[in-house]
This record gives structure tokens, sequence and C-alpha cells, in this order.
């Protein structure tokens, strides 16, 4: 998918060795792309935190990063299922999975145990399947200047996260491998 000379929001991070785009996603969610240095894929995923997507999320509210790009994102799916009685009692849910789980605010039934829990996500990213929103910016040029034409093509490992700004959390996050693959 390619997008010759539109106006996006990104940055290129002094302190994390990435490129960072910022896209609307739907309702208050954005989709943040990020694309490690050659690398530093290791690098970018230890400080990858909700704290570290709150901090870009500011930065790319500046006009400052808006600005036109040629854009290169490969056609990707990622999914993965879970097994949550694996995950959900490290979360404090301890007794969902034992005889002594309390049912009985959603049934009558008694003796209701989980035996276990399954969660699959999947992201399909297309031409069609997942489209930005479009937003409107103003700049000043000085014709006595030369730009350098920018250019952000994901044809390494990224990441992409599905962030809300209201709760300020995740809502998805996957890593793709080799995005040169069909």
């Amino acid at each position: 998918m390619l997008q010759d000379e539109q106006e996006h929001w990104f940055l290129e991070d002094r302190r994390v060795p990435c490129t960072v785009l910022r896209m609307d996603y739907r309702g208050d969610a954005v989709a943040f792309f990020i694309l490690p240095n050659r690398g530093k894929m290791n690098e970018v995923e230890q400080v990858l935190s909700p704290g570290m997507l709150i901090r870009w999320n500011r930065l790319l509210q500046n006009r400052f990063f808006y600005r036109k790009l040629t854009l290169q994102v490969p056609k990707f799916s990622i999914s993965n299922s879970y097994a949550l009685d694996e995950i959900l009692p490290d979360l404090g849910f301890q007794d969902l999975f034992t005889p002594h789980a309390d049912f009985s605010s959603i049934t009558k039934e008694e003796k209701l145990q989980l035996s276990n829990v399954f969660h699959k996500a999947a992201l399909n990213v297309n031409e069609v399947g997942t489209e930005a929103a479009a937003s409107t910016g103003s700049s000043v040029m000085f014709y006595s200047a030369r730009h350098k034409k920018r250019y952000l093509t994901f044809n390494r490992p990224f990441v992409m996260v599905i962030y809300s700004n209201s709760s300020e959390t995740i809502l998805f996050m996957g890593k793709v491998v080799n995005p040169t693959a069909q």
C-alpha cells in the first residue's frame, strides 16, 4: 500500500531508536506503526509501554510532526490465541478456576467452575480494511528553503499498536516480523 506525498503524523524519536507513525483509527483510538532502526527491535520492545505511547501521542499532537511523507506499508494480518486460564490467575483472578468461584450474580446454578477460557485476537490491514480518518493542518513554507523529500517504508520488522486515547490503554499490539512475505 503506497501513499505518495500525503501529510501524516510521524516522528523520528531521539531517545528510542525508531520512527513512529500515528494514524487515526476508529472512535477515540489511534494506530501507532513503530519502525525500529535496523537491528534495534529489542531496544524498542524493552521501552514499549503505555507510558511511552502516551509520550509519543502527546508529541504527535504538535503540528511540527504533521508533514508530507511518501508512505509504504505492507498488507498484513496478525492473529494469535491465548489460554486465559494460564494468564488470569497471574492477574489476580485466583478463584475463577476453583470450586470456590462465585458466579451467583450471573446464574442461579450452584457448583459452577470454569475449566478454561480462550481468547483469540486478529487484525487485518489492507487498502479496504483499516482506513485512517482525515485531519487538516496548515504550515508556512519558505520558498527559498529546500525540503528533503521524506520516505517511510515498512520493509523490515515493525510493531503495530492500537491505543485508546480516552483510557490511555493498549487495545491491540502485534509485531510484523517479515513484512516482505505475502
